[in-house]
């Protein structure tokens, strides 16, 4: 699979701590697209990406929460 510029796709789903390694600037490197991190990072998994998935053809990803309530914003 590739995606709009033809790189490969290598990898189409992601852990929590994949996605907090993100938000720290581990994924993608300094100047990188960075997710949030802390309570902000409302995302536990991310379960698929699929590049030319959605309505209107331009990719999908699914993610879930583990909804809690103790989270802050209930």
């Amino acid at each position: 699979m590739t995606n709009s510029i033809n790189l490969p796709l290598e990898q189409t789903s992601f852990s929590r701590d994949e996605l907090l390694d993100c938000g720290h600037g581990k994924m993608f490197g300094p100047g990188g697209a960075h997710l949030p991190v802390g309570d902000m990072l409302m995302v536990d998994r991310i379960t698929s990406i699929e590049l030319g998935g959605g309505k209107a053809g331009k990719g999908r990803i699914l993610a879930e929460l583990d909804i809690d309530p103790d989270l802050w914003f209930f």
